[in-house]
C-alpha cells in the first residue's frame, strides 16, 4: 500500500509540472529534486517490502549435499533473500517419498529449513512431507533423483508424476514451479553397493543418469528447469581435481564438491552465471573455486554432455601455479633472511662499537 501511494505522489508529481508550466529554474530544480527523492523512496519500498524466494527440496543427502553447508552463504553473499527447506531421510527413493506423501500416520522426516539467518530442525522422524508442502507458499519445488537409480528410468516411473500432482494439490502458491535434481555418477573407484548397479562403471553410471534425465524433461513439460549437478561433477573430474569430488566414493565433498552442488542451484534457479559468483568456502583456492564455476556454468549451457576442463585447469596448469608459489613463498623467505643477516650485523657493530667506545 505504501509503494502505491509513493507511485501516486510520483506521478501527481509531474501531472502538476505539466500543468502549472514550471518555467522557473528553482522551481523546476526543487520539483526535479522531489521527483528523484520520490524514486529513492520506491526503491527502498520495494526491497523493503520484497518477498523472499522460497525453495523446497525434496530429496535425500544428495540433496543436503547441495543445500545445507554452502547454499545459504552463497545466496546471502549475492544479496539473495531466501527460505529454504528440506524435508530429510538418508536414502530415501521417489517411491518411498511418494507412499509418504498420501500418508497422515507417519512422520518419517527430519524437517530442515533457513529463514531469517536462522537454521531449525526438527529432529529425526517428525515431520511429513505434506507438512513441509503446506509450511510455506514456495516459489520452487526441486525433485531429486534417486541416487543408486538416477540411471534407471523405473525408479521414476509413475512416482515422479505423482509428486508433481502432489505438489500442486498441496502448496499453496498457485504459481509454484516445479524442478529437477539430476545427480551424479560414483567415483571412478568406489566400492560402495549401489555402484554395482553400473558394474562400478562410471561413464555407464553418467551415460545412464543423462539418459533418464532426457526421457524425464522429455514426459514431464511441468518440471520447468533441470538442475545439471551430475554434469557439473562430471565436467570437473576433467580438471586437475580428477576422482577427489567424493569424500566417501559418493556422497559430494564437504568443500569442493558441495560448492559445486550450491552453484548448480544457484545459475539455473536465480538465472545468474556462476562465472559472477564471488563467494567461495574459505577451505578452497581461488584456482579451485574458478574451476568449480566453470564447471556449474558450462553443464548449465550443456546440461547433457561433459565439458573437459582440461586445458583451462589441467595438471600441468596447476603444477605451473604451485611452483609460481614455491618461488615466491621462497623469494619472501630468503629476503627476510637477508633482512634478519643485515639487523644482526648492525646489532653486532653496535656491540663492537660500545666496548671500544
Amino acid at each position: 500500500m505504501v509503494f502505491y501511494k509513493i507511485l501516486y505522489f510520483f506521478y501527481w508529481g509531474i501531472v502538476n509540472m505539466k500543468k502549472n508550466h514550471y518555467l522557473c529554474r528553482d522551481n523546476f530544480m526543487n520539483t526535479m529534486k522531489r521527483i528523484i527523492f520520490s524514486l529513492l523512496l520506491i526503491i527502498g519500498c520495494a526491497s523493503m517490502y520484497a518477498e523472499p524466494v522460497r525453495i523446497l527440496g525434496i530429496g535425500n543427502s544428495f540433496t543436503v549435499d547441495a543445500l545445507e553447508q554452502h547454499f545459504q552463504p552463497l545466496l546471502d553473499a549475492e544479496g539473495v533473500d531466501a527460505v529454504i527447506g528440506y524435508p530429510y531421510r538418508g536414502g530415501t527413493f521417489l517411491s518411498q517419498h511418494d507412499a509418504w506423501s498420501s500418508r497422515t500416520d507417519t512422520l518419517p522426516y527430519n524437517y530442515r529449513k533457513f529463514k531469517n539467518g536462522n537454521y531449525t530442525t526438527t529432529g529425526l522422524a517428525s515431520y511429513s512431507l505434506k507438512m513441509a508442502m503446506e509450511d510455506e507458499p514456495w516459489d520452487w519445488v526441486i525433485i531429486q533423483s534417486d541416487h543408486d537409480s538416477a540411471g534407471i528410468y523405473q525408479s521414476y516411473v509413475p512416482y515422479m508424476e505423482h509428486l508433481i500432482d502432489f505438489v500442486h494439490a498441496n502448496c499453496s502458491n498457485p504459481n509454484v514451479k516445479i524442478g529437477f535434481y539430476m545427480t551424479w555418477a560414483y567415483d571412478a573407484n568406489s566400492t560402495y553397493s549401489g555402484f554395482k548397479l553400473y558394474n562400478y562403471n562410471q561413464k555407464l553410471m553418467y551415460d545412464s543418469i543423462i539418459a533418464c534425465a532426457q526421457q524425464l524433461m522429455a514426459a514431464h513439460p511441468e518440471l520447468e528447469v533441470l538442475i545439471p549437478a551430475g554434469t557439473a561433477v562430471q565436467n570437473a573430474r576433467t580438471s586437475y581435481m580428477g576422482e577427489r569430488l567424493n569424500r566417501d566414493g559418493y556422497h559430494l565433498h564437504y568443500d569442493h564438491g558441495r560448492y559445486i552442488a550450491a552453484l548448480s542451484w544457484y545459475e539455473v534457479l536465480f538465472g545468474k552465471s556462476a562465472l559472477e559468483v564471488t563467494w567461495a568456502p574459505s577451505s578452497i583456492t581461488q584456482q579451485c573455486a574458478e574451476m568449480c564455476r566453470a564447471a556449474v556454468h558450462t553443464s548449465v549451457q550443456k546440461p547433457y554432455e561433459v565439458t573437459s576442463l582440461k586445458e583451462e585447469f589441467g595438471e600441468e596448469l596447476i603444477k605451473e601455479i604451485e611452483r609460481s608459489a614455491l618461488l615466491r613463498n621462497v623469494d619472501m623467505r630468503w629476503m627476510d633472511h637477508i633482512d634478519a643477516m643485515d639487523q644482526l650485523k648492525r646489532g653486532i657493530s653496535l656491540r663492537a662499537y660500545a666496548q671500544k667506545d
